[in-house]
């Protein structure tokens, strides 16, 4: 942690969990602040339980893709791609949003995924940060 910001800078991976958990909700949204330093991959962790059991937002500057991922219990049961430019060292905006029927992720206010969820319950967990073969920076942290 540096100035308020989560930093990854790995010979090849790191993973930072962020403390304490939040308690889950059925319309919220967490906000943070995303940004690579090279051609790896910055992965944005939410409603984080366990490697398991977690939302993935990817990052993945060599390749100018978003990758948005959801395991439960292991498997994977959703994931979506999107080709937008990623430039090095900029910071993007990110915005994911649960409403009780869908996750819905926006970059720098444009919307880019949605993926309708029965989900059993209120999800809970944290929030993280993953870098793979580069520096990457999650800035702020905001759950409403």
């Amino acid at each position: 942690e540096s100035g308020g910001s989560l930093i990854g800078n790995p010979t090849s991976r790191a993973l930072a969990i962020a403390s304490p958990a939040f308690a889950g909700c059925s319309n919220c949204s967490i906000e943070t602040a995303l940004q690579a330093n090279g051609n790896g991959k910055v992965i944005f962790l939410s409603w984080f339980q366990d490697k398991k059991n977690t939302l993935e937002l990817i990052m993945d500057e060599a390749k100018d893709k978003w990758v948005f991922k959801r395991k439960l219990n292991g498997k994977l049961v959703n994931k979506l791609k999107a080709d937008r430019t990623i430039d090095p060292n900029q910071s993007y905006a990110v915005v994911m949003m649960f409403d009780g029927n869908s996750w819905r992720v926006f970059i720098n206010g444009e919307f880019l995924f949605e993926i309708f969820d029965t989900f059993a319950g209120t999800p809970s967990g944290t929030v993280g940060l993953k870098v793979r073969s580069t520096t990457g920076a999650m800035d702020y942290i905001h759950v409403n």
